[in-house]
Formats: C-alpha cells, sequence, structure tokens
C-alpha cells in the first residue's frame, strides 16, 4: 500500500467519524426531551399514586413547566396598560372576580410554582432510590490500534509491531431484600497481529457472584430501609403540599377581600368628601342669612380638610396595596385591574354562615383527618424503626459469598463459552464489631430521635386542639363583631338624619352633625372589615379541622 492510499484510507476513516457523530450531536435537544418526558411521567405517576395511598380525595395541581392558563391569559390580552408615571385612581379596565383571581395565583404565583417544583423533586428523588433497588444493566466497549518500533540502528527499526484489539461486556446486579447483591457479567476481549506474522487470540469469560449477609444487613428491615423511608416521605410531601396549598388559597383570599375592604374605605371616603362639601356650602348660607355664625362655618372647612386628607390617604393606601396584591398574583404592575366589588355583595347576601357542628366534634375531627397530625403520628413509627435497625447493627458481619467463573481460550474472534471448565468458590468472611463506639453513638441517637418524636407527637395534639379552639373562638367573636358593626352603621345613618333635622331647626349644632357623618364613614368601614374578617375567618376554621375542599382552579368551597 503506498504513502498516498493510507493518508486517503486515513482521511476517510476521520470524515466517516466525524459523520457518525454529527446526528448523536443533532440528536441532543431531541433526546432531553425524551428524557424529560421520561422523567415528568414517572415523576407525576408518584404524585398520583402517593395521593391515593394517603387516602385523599383533593385534586393536585400537577403541571410544573411554565405556561399560563385560561384565565391569566384573558386578563393580560384584555386588561389595559397604565402608565407608570402616573399614581392616581382610575376604574379598572378589567375587574377580577375571586374565581379569576385564584387560578390566576395558581398559575403564576412564584412561592406557589417553587412549592409544586419542591414536590415534584421529592418524587424525582424517590425515583432515584427506587432505581437503586431495581435491576442494573452495564454495558461497555473498547477498541485500540497499537505501534510498536524499537531498536533503531542504521538501518532503520529492528523491530515493528502493529496489533489491534478489541472487547465489550455485559453484566446485571441487584440488591434483594434478604440483603443478597447478586452479580452477572459475560466479557470477551480479541487481539490481532497485523504485520509479520498474522497472529490472534481471543477470550470469553463468564462470572456470577452472590454475597449473602448472615447477621448485620441481612433482611427488608435494614436492606429496605432507604426505599421505605423514601416512599413515605413522599407521602409526607404530598400531605405538606395540600396543607400548605389550603393556606396558600386563605392567603389569595384574604388578599383579595383586603383589596375589596380598602376599595370600599375609598368610596366610603369619597361620599364622606361630598357630603362635608355639601355641609360647608349649606353652612355657608346659612351664614350669609345670619342664622349662623363664623365659626361654624370654619368647623365645617375644618372637616372638608379632613376628608381631603382621609381621601388621599385610602387612595393611597389602595393604590399601594393593588400593586402588592398585581406582584403577589405574578402578573405585570403596569396591568390595569382591580377587584370586582360584586365580589362584597355575594358574601354579603349570603350571609355569616356557621359551622353545622359543635366545638367537640370539631375537635376529633381535627384530630382524626389533619395532614399534619398524621405525618407527625407516621414520624414516631418511622424513629421506632430507626431504634429496631440501630439495634440490629451491633451484631457482626458474617457474609456468605459464592462466586462462579468460567474463561475460555480461542484462537479467534469467537463468541463461546465452555462452562465445564470452571472455578467455583464458596466463602464465610466474619467482621467482629471490636470498635463499637459508632454503633453505640448511632443506637443512642435513634433513642433520641424517638423521645423527640413522641414529644413532638404529643405537641402537636395540644396544638392542633389549641388551633380549632381559637379558630372557634375567633370565629365567635367575628361573628358577634359584625352584627355589632351593622347596628352601628344602623344608629349612625339614624343619627346623621336626626342631627340634619335638627341643624335645620336650630336645636343642633354643625359639630354635631359633623361627628354623626364622621361616626357613620367608621362605622361602614368596620361592618365591611367584620364581613371580610368572619369569612377569612371561617375559612381558617375549616382548614383548622382538615374540612376546606378546593377544586381543580383553587376555588374554595364549604
Amino acid at each position: 500500500m503506498t504513502r498516498s492510499h493510507a493518508a486517503a484510507i486515513r482521511c476517510f476513516g476521520i470524515m466517516l467519524c466525524l459523520a457518525g457523530l454529527f446526528p448523536l450531536m443533532t440528536g441532543c435537544a431531541r433526546f432531553g426531551r425524551f428524557a424529560k418526558e421520561r422523567a415528568d411521567r414517572e415523576a407525576y405517576e408518584i404524585i398520583e399514586n402517593k395521593h391515593e395511598q394517603a387516602g385523599l380525595t383533593q385534586n393536585l395541581p400537577l403541571g410544573i413547566d411554565p405556561g399560563l392558563n385560561g384565565r391569566t391569559q384573558e386578563v393580560l390580552e384584555n386588561a389595559h396598560r397604565l402608565n407608570l408615571g402616573q399614581d392616581t385612581y382610575t376604574t379598572p379596565s378589567y375587574q377580577l372576580s375571586l374565581g379569576d383571581t385564584l387560578a390566576i395565583a395558581f398559575s403564576s404565583n412564584r412561592d406557589y410554582q417553587a412549592r409544586k417544583e419542591r414536590m415534584f423533586s421529592r418524587a424525582l428523588t424517590l425515583s432515584r432510590v427506587r432505581y437503586d433497588f431495581g435491576w442494573h444493566d452495564t454495558a461497555s466497549a473498547t477498541g485500540n490500534l497499537t505501534r510498536t518500533v524499537s531498536g533503531y540502528g542504521t538501518g532503520g527499526p529492528r523491530m515493528l509491531e502493529v496489533f489491534g484489539d478489541y472487547g465489550f461486556g455485559v453484566g446485571l446486579s441487584k440488591l434483594f431484600a434478604t440483603g443478597a447483591r447478586v452479580s452477572a457479567s459475560y466479557t470477551h476481549n480479541f487481539l490481532q497481529y497485523l504485520i509479520n506474522e498474522r497472529t490472534s487470540s481471543g477470550s470469553n469469560s463468564l462470572a456470577f457472584t452472590v454475597v449473602q449477609p448472615l447477621l448485620r444487613g441481612m433482611g427488608p428491615l435494614v436492606v429496605h430501609e432507604p426505599l421505605r423511608q423514601a416512599e413515605r416521605d413522599m407521602i409526607y410531601e404530598v400531605r405538606d403540599f395540600l396543607r400548605y396549598q389550603q393556606n396558600f388559597v386563605i392567603t389569595v383570599s384574604d388578599r383579595f377581600y383586603g383589596l375589596l375592604s380598602s376599595r370600599d374605605q375609598l368610596r366610603n371616603a369619597r361620599t364622606n368628601l361630598k357630603q362635608t362639601l355639601y355641609n360647608w356650602d349649606y353652612v355657608g348660607s346659612f351664614e350669609e342669612a345670619g342664622r349662623r355664625s363664623g365659626l361654624d362655618v370654619d368647623q365645617s372647612r375644618q372637616n372638608v380638610l379632613q376628608a381631603e386628607t382621609r381621601l388621599s390617604d385610602a387612595e393611597a393606601n389602595y393604590l399601594g396595596q393593588l400593586d402588592r396584591f398585581k406582584d403577589f398574583l405574578g402578573l405585570p404592575v403596569d396591568l390595569d385591574i382591580g377587584p370586582d366589588p360584586d365580589e362584597l355583595e355575594l358574601i354579603a347576601d349570603r350571609g355569616l354562615l356557621r359551622p353545622d357542628l359543635g366545638l367537640e366534634e370539631a375537635i376529633n375531627i381535627a384530630l382524626e383527618d389533619r395532614l399534619d397530625l398524621k405525618t407527625v403520628s407516621d414520624r414516631v413509627a418511622d424513629s421506632q424503626r430507626s431504634v429496631r435497625i440501630a439495634l440490629r447493627d451491633f451484631l457482626p458481619n458474617l457474609d456468605f459469598s459464592y462466586t462462579f467463573t468460567s474463561t475460555r481460550a480461542d484462537p479467534g474472534d469467537e463468541f463461546s463459552l465452555e462452562t465445564r471448565n470452571n472455578t467455583q468458590r464458596l466463602g464465610l468472611d466474619l467482621d467482629l464489631p471490636l470498635d463499637w463506639t459508632p454503633r453505640r453513638n448511632s443506637y443512642r441517637g435513634a433513642l433520641i430521635d424517638l423521645q423527640q418524636a413522641r414529644r413532638s407527637l404529643e405537641a402537636e395534639t395540644v396544638g392542633v386542639i389549641l388551633e380549632v379552639r381559637e379558630a372557634w373562638r375567633q370565629l365567635e367573636r367575628q361573628r358577634r363583631n359584625h352584627a355589632i358593626q351593622v347596628e352601628s352603621v344602623r344608629l349612625a345613618e339614624r343619627r346623621v338624619d336626626s342631627t340634619e333635622l335638627l341643624f335645620k331647626a336650630g336645636e343642633a349644632t354643625i359639630r354635631d352633625v359633623l361627628e354623626a357623618q364622621e361616626d357613620l364613614v367608621s362605622a361602614q368601614d368596620a361592618v365591611t372589615d367584620a364581613l371580610v374578617s368572619h369569612t377569612i375567618q371561617r375559612l381558617r376554621f375549616w382548614d383548622a379541622i382538615e374540612r376546606l375542599k378546593i377544586d381543580p382552579q383553587g376555588m374554595w368551597y364549604e
């Protein structure tokens, strides 16, 4: 073969290798999509499975990929954009209902998305642990071309060797519940000399190994503990997420109704300013007629200034709260949206719903159904199991092993085995735990963890009881407070009417009129706050006894 031919062959080989690597490089993105789909599918199946194992009925939102739901897209398309350089109240171009708000929060709130990703990551962790306890298969291949030159003299090299070799192997292994680790492998190697005497040699090997612990590390209690704990941790994560989801719905509702309450206060402040301006003008006409003194006019003017201040404060408070609300939902701050005031009318028309159960029954329901209490109780069982495993750790290591190997040498590149020519080995290895300090400390630590888990269960049980009692107490307080504020508004309205009539008859001062109007505005603000507070407190009570239900769009129902 000439040098030109050899160079051409080398160039052709390089081009062929590059041509083979190009599809692999261009297929990385496609392979990445495939890997993502497989990981997502398994993680979602794990979450759904643990949701069913935990005996839960509420819907779990599973998607973690970025994306907007239909309601969020509708708001972004239909709402106008504001000039961020302006900071004055305007009627929003798009009004959000409570259902819209919850759906958008479920889709776009950053903390909620991070919390879903945490649950998803826990599912991936469980998938990895399951993999450790499954069948593991391996495959490898090697290829080499070796050229050796030695013994240079005046006439050139005295020895030149060129040979190629390749090999491949496959294997399979698994850890069983008894603690036995079984592995099997097959390897094939071949070597071919390419110049001088063309000789070749090949070999085939088969190996099978079993290692079974007989004392320490034996049995499913010890062997499957990492998998068992990972499975239980996934159930705990699902429970924690549902508790978080319920509290998140309450937080969104609280912010929504709080914004409506601020908007109502802004409306009351506007109405109050109009009334104070009317009073000032009205008292001024009485002064011109000589029926009132300048002091009454000054008091009316002072009240106008106070009403303007109240309106300015209410507007600034509402706008700031609205900006924070949009950011909380994950929407652009310049989006011209606002809460739908009809939502206040809906809860007002619905009235103050009262739980249809007594306090003792509510406490019993909470102790039986609270998800976080179940998790704390299950962790006591985890700690008890850890103590039993730590006791097993004091046993010495006594391992039985069996190895079977068979190797056959061939003059050519043949794939064959002769199992009659084999080597078998039986072994028994003993390792006494003379230095037992680490095991002793681990056992004592497990006992301490068990004591702490029991105390945590006791504290959590008492905490749930106290939480339900406090939620019940606050719910009753809010109900009484709302009734008081409704009566206060009724009396304030009657007082305004009567003082205005008395003022016209000359039997009351302008101060009496102004004070009556101030009390009416305060009472109107207070009754809205009481209505909102009772609604949110009712949600907290249902959450305290694990009776707050949420539909797939995030809307709660009782």
